[in-house]
């Protein structure tokens, strides 16, 4: 857990004690906190969850909503997806192309 969320749990909990805030409010904070990291992806990953939907790297992108050269530039691990695009990578891996289509 980062810093700054340990921070601001801490705070959380002063304020909890202090009486501005209820129990409910500090149990949706703890539970947010909780959130796992996405699992990082390697470029070999990252290639075989996209062959896995049969889709193409310009399709596949279009449901990332990143450029196709994203793409290619993480199968080609010359770079490697951070934030939505790690998260939206990481549930493609699990629930399939599906759950990113809108």
């Amino acid at each position: 857990m980062s810093e700054i969320i340990e921070s601001v749990l801490d705070d959380i909990e002063r304020m909890h004690k202090a009486g501005v805030i209820n129990t409910v409010t500090v149990q949706k904070f703890k539970k947010l906190a909780n959130v796992p990291e996405p699992k990082h992806l390697s470029q070999k990953k990252i290639q075989a969850i996209r062959k896995k939907t049969h889709l193409s790297q310009a399709m596949f992108a279009r449901f990332l909503n990143v450029t196709v050269s994203t793409v290619q530039k993480w199968e080609q691990g010359v770079n490697e997806p951070a934030g939505p695009a790690l998260v939206l990578l990481n549930l493609v891996d699990k629930q399939g192309i599906k759950a990113v289509a809108l």
